[in-house]
């Protein structure tokens, strides 16, 4: 039964894009339910981006409606809708958040995404908990410095740098 789970959302990076089988045997997802599902019980949506980018221009309405969808289908907790995305995924992530803000309940982006169009003063809706390997490159506007930017203008906002780890990898 999927009545009042929660939601969580995973939006891959751009290794991934335009692989329908993202979903299928996928590991992270297998092992996320395996070590957290039957403690505290959730849904993983991980759709897969067959265009350029989560933040192109059609992208996020689309993936609005195709959340909504998940959550109406399975009677979900929309006060528990959770979005994580990595690298490209993260850039996902922000521009779902300065779109959608409260509607979601917290906000995880994982590895230095290009963050040199997000705007902080539209990301203080949503709790952020951002992570980034130490050994990372990151792009025009660094990640630790956005959320310091949220976290000045009264956002809820933390950064936890991974060490030694590589845009998400060892």
């Amino acid at each position: 039964a999927t009545e009042n789970m929660p939601l969580v959302i995973f939006l891959h990076g751009i290794g991934a894009v335009g692989s329908p089988a993202l979903n299928e045997n996928n590991p992270m997802i297998e092992n996320a339910q395996s070590i957290y599902g039957t403690e505290f019980p959730f849904l993983i949506l991980a759709p897969t981006c067959n265009n350029t980018s989560w933040v192109s221009k059609e992208m996020p309405q689309l993936l609005k409606a195709l959340i909504d969808h998940t959550i109406a289908e399975n009677n979900s907790d929309q006060n528990k809708i959770i979005i994580t995305g990595h690298s490209m995924g993260s850039s996902g992530v922000f521009r779902m958040v300065q779109l959608y803000g409260a509607y979601f309940s917290a906000a995880v982006p994982v590895s230095d995404p290009d963050v040199s169009l997000v705007e902080p003063e539209n990301c203080l809706d949503v709790p952020i908990w951002a992570f980034a390997g130490s050994v990372e490159h990151p792009f025009n506007r660094d990640l630790h410095e956005l959320i310091d930017e949220i976290k000045n203008l009264g956002g809820d906002a933390e950064y936890t740098e991974l060490l030694d780890i590589k845009h998400g990898k060892t």
